[in-house]
């Protein structure tokens, strides 16, 4: 998966295509160093997508809250960055 992601990422950097990326903690975790070429480029945004990619709606508002800030930890973490935005699954 990680390798598909790569070349992806590769080739918006060749022709200078910004992106957002909606980060799911889970997988920053797996994939730490594909979330860190991402963080590296300028032409990307980083964003939460909530740690365990969990219905929010279905969750209190603390547990949503908790979703939030974990991933914005784990985000931080790895990258050093804080995300700029968030869009729930």
């Amino acid at each position: 998966m990680a390798s598909h992601y790569s070349a992806c990422i590769r080739n918006l950097k060749k022709y200078h295509i910004p992106a957002t990326f909606m980060i799911w903690g889970e997988h920053a975790e797996k994939y730490p160093e594909l979330l860190k070429e991402e963080a590296k480029c300028l032409l990307f945004t980083l964003g939460n997508h909530t740690y365990h990619h969990k219905d929010l709606t279905k969750l209190s508002i603390k547990e949503g809250k908790n979703e939030i800030a974990k991933n914005d930890e784990v985000i931080e973490k790895i990258t050093g960055q804080q995300p700029e935005v968030i869009r729930p699954p």
